[in-house]
């Protein structure tokens, strides 16, 4: 710093020096009488109390967990669609217990290690806070619990076919409450299906997939999801794979797509620098799937109707067209989407929504709640059977 002439900052005084400290350890400024008393203090170890001070207070956690809700994406609404998706009610319960984490000085590993797999940690319930289930609370991936889940079935079970779990969350739950959810299920005659964790299991190797056939099968799972957004992997091992699903005893649901890089939180502009496959060639693909056993193709909806500038409707219309509406599921989690296609498909598309949003679909299937241009006009014609 000599040679080049410079030299050190001059010795802030007691006043810069508290209100620096209290905005970068609680991001608020420190009060009147708080600066006073600083000031005043003459005591060699005034720096060290004051540090102390800031460090125990709760304002101290709620500056710093702000950095890891970010991290782990949190949110208590769905910016995607405010008016139909209301704030989610208990987001604030894992805010709060970050916030409680980080004023506790909850080491790091303990911190992951409670978020991922509360109940596998040993001790009484209360040793420790503990994370409310899942680690985002972000649109779409809201931890589901029995009572929630009870309720959501007593009341519009009858309109559901099949519960996903999100990509390969089941792996964060302990086996018995994945089994009590799935047993659960097919008490109101819901189908289980597992989400998109294949792809985790085939980085594994050696015997990891049949281990994982078998696992499935024991915790109740009646359909296993093949996907293979974020690996690549040649057509006949992923034919392989359906046919492997199908002799375990378990239905395989194929996802089939046009964006490389489909199933994570990607931007626009990283999809479209990743490209898109042939769609020819995906549709292809999707009827070797059915042909191997499958009995129908959930089609992701990135590069479509998601993370795209402008909907590929052309798309949804030459799959539709190739493989018949029977043999295509669409991912749809959002009221925009769904409502497009039952307003060109009718009511009988088969569409992957939201758990949140079932009331809403089935309002609209019905007639009896919707937008302007499709309330009371969503209509259907079953042909009366001949009597004997």
């Amino acid at each position: 710093m000599e040679n080049n002439n410079l030299g050190a900052s001059p010795k802030a005084d007691r006043s810069t020096l508290i209100e620096r400290a209290s905005l970068d350890l609680t991001g608020l400024r420190p009060s009147y009488q708080e600066v006073q008393a600083f000031v005043a203090d003459n005591s060699p170890d005034a720096y060290e109390k004051l540090i102390g001070r800031l460090l125990d207070s709760p304002h101290y956690g709620e500056r710093w967990g702000r950095y890891w809700l970010d991290v782990a994406r949190y949110g208590e609404d769905n910016p995607t669609s405010e008016a139909t998706n209301p704030p989610y009610p208990f987001a604030w319960r894992y805010r709060d217990w970050v916030i409680q984490a980080i004023n506790k000085d909850v080491p790091y590993d303990k911190f992951v290690t409670l978020q991922l797999a509360a109940a596998m940690v040993p001790g009484p319930p209360r040793a420790s806070p503990r994370a409310p289930g899942s680690l985002a609370s972000a649109p779409h991936s809201t931890p589901v619990g029995r009572s929630y889940l009870t309720d959501l079935l007593e009341t519009m079970g009858v309109y559901v076919d099949t519960l996903k779990y999100a990509g390969g969350s089941f792996a964060l739950m302990p086996r018995k409450a994945v089994r009590a959810l799935n047993d659960l299920c097919h008490e109101h005659n819901v189908a289980v299906s597992t989400g998109g964790f294949l792809e985790t299991v085939l980085g594994r190797r050696g015997d990891a997939v049949a281990r994982y056939l078998d696992e499935c099968a024991q915790l109740g799972f009646d359909i296993v999801e093949i996907s293979s957004g974020f690996v690549t992997l040649p057509a006949e091992d992923l034919i392989r794979l359906t046919e492997t699903v199908c002799k375990a005893g378990l239905k395989a649901k194929p996802e089939v797509g046009i964006q490389f890089g489909a199933g994570g939180t990607s931007s626009i502009e990283t999809l479209e620098a990743d490209g898109t496959r042939d769609l020819g060639q995906a549709i292809e693909l999707a009827k070797r799937h059915l042909d191997a056993g499958a009995q129908i193709i959930m089609i992701e909806s990135e590069g479509i109707t998601e993370q795209v500038r402008e909907w590929r409707t052309d798309v949804v219309s030459r799959i539709v067209s190739e493989l018949g509406l029977e043999h295509a599921m669409f991912e749809a989690a959002d009221p925009d989407v769904f409502t497009w296609y039952i307003r060109n498909y009718g009511i009988d598309v088969n569409l992957f929504v939201d758990h949140s949003q079932i009331v809403q679909l089935e309002c609209l299937r019905a007639g009896i709640w919707g937008p302007a241009d499709t309330w009371g006009r969503m209509l259907s014609y079953r042909a009366p059977r001949d009597e004997d």
